[in-house]
């Protein structure tokens, strides 16, 4: 995954998708559940 696509997700500019999620998730080693919204938490815009 390079340094524009990770921009862009975090800019919003893209959408992620499965394979994003997969790929973060064991990157950082975490449940890819963290990369779904809580509609419990406010999301900035």
């Amino acid at each position: 995954m390079n340094e524009s696509l990770v921009s862009e997700l975090r800019a919003g500019r893209r959408k992620f998708n499965r394979n994003h999620i997969e790929r973060l998730a064991k990157y950082f080693n975490v449940s890819p559940a963290v990369f779904f919204p809580n509609p419990k938490t406010k999301t900035r815009k």
